[in-house]
């Protein structure tokens, strides 16, 4: 990567008014192998065990001043340093699990497939822009340097299947479970941050998502939900998000053998069904007492006319 800046910024323009652009330089995130290895049993026709092992390694950030980036600092001395000592972002993954795909004949069930998995991720050398000065810091911006934080770990399960009602009607319904934590604390300059043990921001432990599906002719329509829990707001988990459901609905009509068309397909779709308030997005921050958020779009209402010739 040449991350070299071809026009610094103005005296006294960045906050606080002493900070720099720096030119920056050439650094490079290299590792020569990175190994991935999967197992995978068939233990029935229709049964499959699984297992996959993976180390990843992410770039540096292309990015400039106030960003988790080398060159994102203001001194070239401090571009020097992360260059000599920094680190990439690095993961290893693992995960196992089952999965299944039969035909059945349960009451009005015909068909059913599923899959559990068990995931675990050590994330390290976690990269964070921090600020020095921590009053407002997410308003006013400030001088920022970066840092390696150290390491997240997670420990996920996934639950999802799919049902099928003979041939019109089908379920589909995945539940997720995720826990993320910073391991280790940080110094900002001034004082620790007590991270170690707080789960990661904007991540939340719950999640899921429900389809069902009807089909009949030329004649189709859905009903979706998806389930957001609670998430921590802030490193240091002293704010949250509180969780939300939203619904959708959609349904269509497809036309065939119109003179000089293909075929005419006109769908409505309803997002948000319930109105549903709270925060979709949100804009962690490292200091402890503040966040931003964006909230959820509200009830929206769409009709597509699609034609194909």
């Amino acid at each position: 990567m040449d991350g070299k800046l071809p026009i610094a910024a103005l005296p006294g323009s960045l906050s606080p008014k002493n900070a720099i652009t720096v030119p920056g330089g050439k650094i490079s995130a290299t590792k020569p192998f990175l190994p991935a290895f999967g197992a995978l049993w068939n233990v029935t026709p229709h049964e499959q065990l699984f297992a996959n092992i993976q180390e990843n390694m992410r770039s540096f950030e292309a990015a400039g001043y106030g960003n988790a980036t080398p060159w994102g600092v203001t001194s070239q001395e401090a571009f020097e340093n992360f260059k000599k000592h920094g680190k990439p972002e690095t993961s290893w993954t693992y995960e196992t699990g089952i999965r299944t795909n039969r035909e059945v004949h349960f009451g009005p069930l015909t068909h059913f497939s599923g899959q559990l998995e068990y995931y675990h991720v050590h994330f390290s050398n976690r990269l964070l822009a921090v600020s020095t000065t921590q009053t407002n810091s997410s308003i006013v911006g400030s001088a920022t340097i970066l840092t390696n934080v150290g390491s997240v770990t997670t420990d996920g399960m996934d639950l999802s299947f799919t049902m099928k009602f003979g041939p019109h009607f089908s379920v589909y319904n995945a539940l997720s479970y995720n826990r993320s934590v910073y391991n280790d604390n940080y110094n900002n300059g001034s004082s620790e941050v007590m991270t170690a043990g707080k789960r990661v921001a904007g991540v939340p432990d719950w999640t899921e998502k429900f389809v069902g599906s009807f089909e009949w002719g030329n004649f189709s329509a859905q009903i979706t939900g998806d389930i957001i829990g609670k998430r921590p707001a802030t490193f240091t988990n002293d704010l949250s998000a509180g969780s939300y459901m939203i619904y959708g609905l959609n349904a269509g009509y497809t036309f065939h053998n119109i003179p000089h068309v293909r075929d005419l397909r006109i769908q409505g779709n309803i997002t948000n069904l319930t109105n549903e308030k709270g925060w979709s997005t949100l804009g962690t921050n490292q200091a402890s007492g503040q966040y931003t958020a964006f909230p959820i779009a509200p009830r929206m209402f769409f009709i597509t006319v699609q034609a194909g010739f």
